[in-house]
């Protein structure tokens, strides 16, 4: 008898504990939620949280665009420096233009010439890669042109030995000279299938496009 009595005043207890407290957790619960749909409060954080947001990425667009500022910045003194190689390469070898274009072994000396500054350009920033093409006048037809295209593995780093590029276009001869491995899928020229045929190309022919369309840009 003494022992189903202490069961009953045990349970008689914890009912009465868990009750009180099922009933203040309850009425706090009603409570929040009625405070936070009188006030808005639910509104007021979403529309807190958008104009974080908002701002996050309003300060990456100034950012990138910054950035973009500055990689365009470095081209534009390459450009004027290749200019400048091309034209001193026509007057050594007492050449035109076109008849430059015509010969796969002046474009090779050329590509020599200028593939040590390339290499300096890739290394001083933060591109993935640089590609450098010589291209015809028919550019939404299929072809073949000379040029080279090196890929940066990790550009957040400039080893002095350019353990982190890869040849992926260009002739073995600069990847003997410059000691830098030939990628799986490497060949000597550039195989492209025409403008808007491919859109693995896209990289190369949009640059090219751009050039075309806004030759006067700085």
């Amino acid at each position: 008898m003494e022992s189903k009595c202490q069961r009953r005043k045990k349970t008689t207890i914890f009912r009465m504990f868990l009750i009180p407290l099922t009933a203040i957790m309850l009425i706090q619960s009603v409570v929040t939620i009625g405070t936070l749909v009188a006030k808005r409060i639910a509104g007021t954080l979403q529309e807190y949280s958008g104009s974080m947001m908002s701002r996050l990425v309003e300060n990456r667009k100034v950012i990138l665009q910054n950035d973009m500022n500055q990689r365009w910045a470095s081209v534009n003194e390459q450009e004027l420096a290749m200019t400048e190689a091309l034209q001193q390469f026509l007057d050594e070898e007492d050449m035109e233009l076109l008849e430059f274009l015509d010969s796969s072994e002046q474009k090779t000396r050329f590509m020599e010439l200028v593939f040590p500054d390339c290499l300096a350009m890739i290394q001083n920033s933060s591109t993935t890669g640089l590609f450098f093409l010589f291209t015809g006048d028919e550019w939404e037809m299929a072809g073949e042109y000379d040029g080279f295209f090196v890929r940066d593995s990790d550009p957040n780093k400039s080893p002095a030995n350019y353990s982190d590029l890869l040849l992926e276009r260009g002739s073995k001869t600069l990847s003997r000279q410059w000691d830098i491995p030939l990628d799986t899928n490497w060949t000597t020229r550039f195989h492209m299938a025409g403008e808007g045929k491919d859109a693995s190309e896209y990289s190369f022919y949009e640059p090219w496009r751009a050039g075309r369309e806004y030759g006067e840009a700085a």
